[in-house]
Protein backbone atom coordinates (compact mmCIF):
# COMPACT_ATOMS: atom_id res chain seq x y z
CA UNK A 1 0.00 0.00 0.00
CA UNK A 2 1.41 3.48 -0.88
CA UNK A 3 1.79 6.13 2.00
CA UNK A 4 -1.29 7.93 3.25
CA UNK A 5 -2.48 10.48 0.76
CA UNK A 6 0.44 9.79 -2.00
CA UNK A 7 -0.37 7.84 -5.23
CA UNK A 8 2.12 5.38 -5.52
CA UNK A 9 2.85 6.68 -9.39
CA UNK A 10 4.22 10.01 -8.12
CA UNK A 11 6.98 8.23 -5.00
CA UNK A 12 10.02 6.87 -4.56
CA UNK A 13 10.63 4.18 -2.30
CA UNK A 14 13.50 5.59 0.38
CA UNK A 15 15.30 2.96 1.73
CA UNK A 16 18.70 3.10 3.86
CA UNK A 17 20.34 1.36 6.44
CA UNK A 18 20.91 2.58 9.87
CA UNK A 19 18.41 4.98 11.72
CA UNK A 20 16.84 8.38 10.53
CA UNK A 21 16.75 9.47 14.08
CA UNK A 22 20.94 9.17 14.12
CA UNK A 23 21.53 11.13 11.37
CA UNK A 24 23.30 14.65 11.78
CA UNK A 25 22.00 18.10 9.69
CA UNK A 26 23.94 16.60 6.84
CA UNK A 27 22.59 13.35 6.39
CA UNK A 28 18.78 14.95 6.94
CA UNK A 29 19.31 17.19 3.97
CA UNK A 30 20.69 14.42 1.85
CA UNK A 31 17.59 12.35 2.93
CA UNK A 32 15.39 15.70 1.69
CA UNK A 33 17.58 15.82 -1.47
CA UNK A 34 16.44 12.54 -2.27
CA UNK A 35 12.76 13.10 -1.82
CA UNK A 36 12.98 16.17 -3.68
CA UNK A 37 13.88 14.21 -7.15
CA UNK A 38 10.60 12.65 -7.16
CA UNK A 39 9.23 14.57 -9.78
CA UNK A 40 12.10 14.61 -12.04
CA UNK A 41 12.33 10.86 -11.63
CA UNK A 42 8.76 10.73 -12.63
CA UNK A 43 9.91 13.03 -15.62
CA UNK A 44 12.19 10.40 -16.68
CA UNK A 45 10.21 7.69 -16.05
CA UNK A 46 7.52 8.88 -18.17
CA UNK A 47 9.64 10.02 -21.16
CA UNK A 48 11.77 6.43 -21.02
CA UNK A 49 9.05 3.89 -19.86
CA UNK A 50 10.85 1.45 -20.71
CA UNK A 51 13.42 2.03 -17.99
CA UNK A 52 12.85 -0.27 -15.23
CA UNK A 53 14.20 2.12 -12.47
CA UNK A 54 15.41 5.87 -12.08
CA UNK A 55 17.27 5.80 -8.33
CA UNK A 56 19.91 7.46 -6.44
CA UNK A 57 21.81 5.58 -4.62
CA UNK A 58 23.93 7.64 -1.90
CA UNK A 59 27.70 6.39 -0.75
CA UNK A 60 26.09 6.91 2.67
CA UNK A 61 23.94 3.39 2.25
CA UNK A 62 20.63 5.62 1.75
CA UNK A 63 18.24 4.59 -2.07
CA UNK A 64 15.59 6.39 -3.31
CA UNK A 65 14.04 3.82 -6.00
CA UNK A 66 11.32 5.08 -8.50
CA UNK A 67 8.50 3.91 -9.00
CA UNK A 68 7.30 3.09 -5.29
CA UNK A 69 6.65 -0.32 -5.15
CA UNK A 70 4.88 -2.44 -2.65
CA UNK A 71 7.07 -5.34 -2.64
CA UNK A 72 10.11 -4.07 -3.22
CA UNK A 73 12.93 -5.18 -1.13
CA UNK A 74 16.23 -3.45 -2.61
CA UNK A 75 18.24 -2.42 0.32
CA UNK A 76 21.92 -0.35 -0.38
CA UNK A 77 23.71 -3.32 0.06
CA UNK A 78 27.78 -3.68 0.05
CA UNK A 79 27.37 -5.94 -3.12
CA UNK A 80 25.37 -2.93 -4.61
CA UNK A 81 28.60 -0.44 -3.95
CA UNK A 82 30.88 -2.73 -5.83
CA UNK A 83 29.07 -3.08 -9.30
CA UNK A 84 29.69 -1.40 -12.21
CA UNK A 85 26.81 0.51 -12.29
CA UNK A 86 27.80 2.46 -9.15
CA UNK A 87 31.74 2.64 -9.62
CA UNK A 88 31.06 4.30 -13.47
CA UNK A 89 29.95 7.43 -11.63
CA UNK A 90 32.72 7.16 -8.56
CA UNK A 91 35.38 10.11 -8.65
CA UNK A 92 37.98 7.03 -9.16
CA UNK A 93 36.24 6.20 -12.10
CA UNK A 94 35.14 8.86 -13.42
CA UNK A 95 36.90 12.09 -12.67
CA UNK A 96 35.20 14.51 -15.18
CA UNK A 97 31.96 13.52 -13.76
CA UNK A 98 30.36 12.53 -17.30
CA UNK A 99 26.99 10.95 -17.74
CA UNK A 100 28.18 6.95 -17.81
CA UNK A 101 27.04 3.32 -19.04
CA UNK A 102 27.65 0.46 -17.54
CA UNK A 103 27.69 -3.17 -18.53
CA UNK A 104 25.09 -5.15 -18.88
CA UNK A 105 23.69 -7.28 -15.93
CA UNK A 106 21.38 -8.67 -14.09
CA UNK A 107 18.98 -6.63 -11.68
CA UNK A 108 19.39 -7.22 -8.01
CA UNK A 109 15.29 -6.93 -7.60
CA UNK A 110 14.18 -9.20 -10.59
CA UNK A 111 13.44 -7.16 -13.25
CA UNK A 112 15.97 -9.02 -15.72
CA UNK A 113 18.81 -7.75 -18.02
CA UNK A 114 19.85 -4.27 -17.67
CA UNK A 115 22.51 -1.75 -17.69
CA UNK A 116 22.44 1.61 -15.54
CA UNK A 117 22.72 5.38 -17.47
CA UNK A 118 24.53 7.09 -14.22
CA UNK A 119 25.87 10.59 -13.69
CA UNK A 120 27.89 11.56 -10.30
CA UNK A 121 25.99 13.46 -7.58
CA UNK A 122 28.42 16.08 -6.28
CA UNK A 123 27.54 19.12 -3.07
CA UNK A 124 30.95 21.56 -4.39
CA UNK A 125 33.44 19.22 -4.90
CA UNK A 126 32.31 16.19 -2.69
CA UNK A 127 31.17 12.82 -4.17
CA UNK A 128 27.65 11.48 -2.82
CA UNK A 129 27.02 9.06 -4.89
Amino acid sequence: MAPPNQAPGRLGKLVGLGSFQALGAEGKAEVEMALELNPVFEVIKRNLPEAAWVYYLSRNNLMNLYPWEPNSEVLPTNEIYETDGYQIATPARNPERKLAWSSAYVDYAGKGLMVTCARPVYLDDEFYG
